[in-house]
């Protein structure tokens, strides 16, 4: 997924992902592809770095964002694209954003 996002010219800062990447494999991988931070609970015994305060917001905003995405994906079709290519998945996931927050909007402004 790494060599994909560089393809594509994305430049990447911080990987997020599920505990079964908290590996050794996972970490060379990611330093051998220059990504400074991972936000990765590791298998097994918890790293030092679990315990930063940085490292522990960025995983409850990643819990924030899965919790989201299970709860819209039936019902805005998040879970395939009808575009092509790329460009086509933006433009798809820009309109999904944009139906959501209308939605919330909705519901708060009752």
């Amino acid at each position: 997924m790494l060599e994909q996002a560089k393809a594509i010219g994305m430049k990447v800062r911080t990987v997020f992902a599920d505990r079964g990447f908290g590996n050794e494999l996972a970490d060379q991988v990611r330093s051998s592809e220059g990504v400074p931070a991972k936000v990765i609970q590791r298998i097994g015994r918890p790293a030092p770095e679990e315990a930063t305060r940085n490292w522990r917001r960025r995983y409850r905003w990643r819990a924030g964002a899965e919790e989201r995405i299970s709860h819209l994906k039936p019902r805005f079709g998040l879970n395939r694209t009808r575009l092509k290519g790329y460009s086509g998945a933006r433009i798809w996931m820009g309109y999904w954003i944009l139906a959501s927050n209308l939605g919330r909007m909705a519901v708060l402004a009752r």
